[in-house]
């Protein structure tokens, strides 16, 4: 999205756009009116439109008149970008209505959380990776080897609060 919430940009870099996202019901507008304009003012035609369906909350069309609207920005703080852009990118089919319901968001954070935990348990596994690292031992207890606190660094930089 060009503009939206990021710092305008110079419109030889934002235009013409490579993907013009829009619902299904400005469709007529956005197909043959703004086409119109734009080149009744010499301008380049967006490369690409895709329709997007609604997203409905309790079976309606989210709307901020009908007081059922989500705030994108709250739902990113509370539960981080990627997880927020996972969910929303799994739980639709382009063109068609979905259904936001936060019960299913945060079930999908976490299969995603137990998906990732599995798959790189299953990846640090000595019968998997083939070796099997040292164990160091400090005081009888058993001490981080460089390749773990590599490893903690790396799981620092994960965002959201699920991981």
């Amino acid at each position: 999205m060009a503009g939206f919430p990021w710092p305008p940009c110079p419109s030889t870099t934002c235009w013409p756009a490579d993907y013009h996202i829009i619902g299904k019901d400005i469709i007529k507008f956005h197909m043959y009116y703004w086409p119109a304009f734009l080149l009744a003012l010499d301008l380049p035609l967006p490369k690409n439109i895709i329709c997007h369906g609604h997203w409905l909350r309790n079976g309606r069309k989210i709307s901020k008149s009908l007081g059922n609207a989500v705030d994108p920005f709250e739902l990113i703080k509370t539960y981080g970008e990627e997880e927020c852009r996972f969910y929303f990118l799994s739980s639709s089919i382009l063109g068609s209505d979905a259904e936001f319901d936060e019960a299913t968001l945060i079930s999908k954070i976490k299969f995603l959380r137990d998906a990732i935990g599995n798959l790189f348990s299953r990846c640090i596994n000595e019968r998997i990776s083939g070796h099997v690292q040292e164990k160091s031992l400090v005081d009888g207890n058993l001490a981080l080897l460089p390749c773990d606190l590599q490893l903690l660094g790396n799981l620092a930089d994960l965002k959201g609060p699920f991981f």
